[in-house]
């Protein structure tokens, strides 16, 4: 999934699978968008690696204008 996002221009997409990945890619990767997989990580743990992904990017701003 993340290769596929990759592909729209102004979005960038990492796969994590635990908190250090997230937070390190949202850092260091400027990455907006956080793709999981869904048989690697449970719901539980989903919640906690979403709530550690910084929201401080809106979709507004990434998009590109036209």
């Amino acid at each position: 999934m993340a290769i596929a996002v990759n592909k729209i221009f102004g979005i960038y997409a990492a796969c994590a699978c635990d908190i250090h990945s997230v937070e390190w890619a949202r850092e260091s990767n400027n990455v907006t968008t956080l793709t999981l997989g869904r048989h690697i990580v449970g719901p539980e743990f989903t919640r906690m690696l979403v709530s550690a992904f910084p929201r401080s990017v809106s979709r507004v701003d990434v998009l590109p204008r036209k």
